[in-house]
């Protein structure tokens, strides 16, 4: 293998390079894996205030319970003192009844408010199971895609690694009169090499002259295309 073409696979591994570094500082997957942590965030507070609220309903039915359950001692009481008792005069007895209507009264609207806070305990409950399932489902496919990042970053660092490894080894094998030339057109072109096919330079595709073919047929010459000034090689 002559310098040109040596030249050429530096060239090429330093392709490479640019394209393995662009994967290593891409944000696609980052960005994604953001905007994934803020989702399962944003639902994960979701699902904190349904829980207390879930809560706070239950706490409320448990208080009217106790007050329900007072309530009926009360009415208990007074059905007995009512029913079982025949001391009382008419007077008396008219405000039994009115205390016994009363509670039964506060009775019933605690137990219709219990059904009210029991329809709307039943609906938190079922979000709070939606919202469960849902929050597992991004918490994993978080995990998978934050798999997949580290995967991938470790996979092209290794890559990196090699290509780097292969291309010091060509860099000794350059005479490094050349490598200066190589160097210096980098300032001009962003690849300074090109293989020429069927008398066309693959830099600037354009043709190339008789006398720079045949020069190129001579193995081991230097040559540049007369148009754009890259260094050529056939194979």
């Amino acid at each position: 293998m002559n310098n040109i073409k040596r030249l050429w696979h530096i060239q090429m591994l330093e392709l490479e390079e640019q394209k393995k570094n662009k994967i290593l500082k891409a944000n696609n997957i980052l960005n994604d894996l953001l905007s994934k942590k803020v989702e399962i965030e944003i639902k994960q507070q979701e699902f904190k205030r349904l829980k207390e609220k879930y809560k706070l309903i239950k706490k409320e039915i448990d208080k009217i319970n106790n007050e329900v359950m007072e309530e009926k001692v009360q009415i208990s009481k007074l059905d007995n003192k009512l029913y079982n008792c025949f001391a009382y005069n008419q007077r008396e007895i008219e405000a039994v009844q009115r205390r016994l209507h009363s509670l039964k009264k506060r009775v019933n609207d605690f137990e219709n408010k219990e059904l009210f806070l029991m329809e709307q305990q039943e609906t938190v409950k079922n979000k709070l199971t939606g919202l469960s399932r849902l929050l597992k489902k991004k918490i994993g496919d978080f995990q998978q895609l934050r798999e997949q990042y580290y995967l991938q970053q470790d996979k092209t660092k290794r890559e990196l690694k090699e290509l780097q490894k292969n291309k010091q080894k060509l860099y000794t094998e350059v005479d490094p009169e050349i490598m200066k030339l190589y160097n210096n057109m980098r300032r001009r072109f962003k690849n300074p090499v090109a293989r020429a096919e069927n008398g066309i330079c693959g830099g600037c595709h354009m043709t190339l002259t008789t006398v720079t073919q045949k020069k190129l047929a001579a193995a081991g010459e230097q040559v540049k295309c007369d148009n754009c000034g890259r260094l050529i090689f056939m194979e």
